[in-house]
């Protein structure tokens, strides 16, 4: 027989394990897939250019893989990855800016055009073409992250929380590298090279 401050504590304790539940199963069913159809006109933040006629948000997987060209002008960008399909370019108009949450996939194009930013929180993969003009690119959020392919960007930050960015291929920033938190590692399988040719 359970005695009543047992019981309470028994309560309790389940209480804070199936209320740790739902907050998982929230998250999780808060994440949606967005994909661009395109049709109206170039821009992202047209609503009736996604699948679900909505702009996608910080909690969107956006992909764009239908043989079209995305920009976004006099905006800002929201997205949890940002998939980039092979036939398929995104343009950052200079001075407007996207943050993805988590992974930027290039197999298409990705154009920062001037001084475009782009924030992200988690890996980077390329295997298509990414042009950096005089962007910026940041590294944020809390997770380790990790550049997968050799890539060039013009200014390369880091703006952390005590995590370490790892890098396995060679990384040339061609003006400033600036970390403002956070550790930049940079781990040499086979002689890689950082090369920074700013500040």
């Amino acid at each position: 027989m359970i005695k009543s401050d047992g019981l309470k504590n028994y309560l309790s304790g389940g209480k804070i394990r199936i209320l740790g539940l739902l907050v998982i199963l929230f998250a999780v069913s808060n994440v949606h897939s967005q994909s661009w159809v395109g049709g109206v006109d170039s821009m992202w933040t047209t609503a009736g250019n996604w699948d679900n006629n909505a702009v996608p948000g910080f909690n969107d997987n956006v992909v764009i893989d239908v043989d079209d060209k995305v920009v976004i002008e006099s905006a800002s960008g929201l997205a949890r990855t940002v998939t980039i399909g092979t036939n398929d370019t995104l343009v950052i108009k200079s001075g407007d800016h996207l943050t993805v949450d988590r992974d930027v996939v290039i197999s298409g194009v990705l154009t920062l055009e001037g001084t475009a930013t782009l924030n992200y929180g988690l890996d980077w993969f390329r295997d298509g073409i990414f042009n950096c003009n005089q962007s910026t690119v940041t590294h944020t959020g809390n997770r380790v992250q990790n550049i997968v392919y050799s890539e060039t960007f013009y200014n390369l930050a880091f703006n952390k929380t005590n995590q370490v960015v790892t890098n396995s291929s060679d990384i040339t920033v061609l003006n400033d590298l600036t970390i403002t938190a956070g550790t930049f590692e940079v781990i040499d399988h086979n002689g890689v090279d950082l090369t920074v040719n700013g500040d």
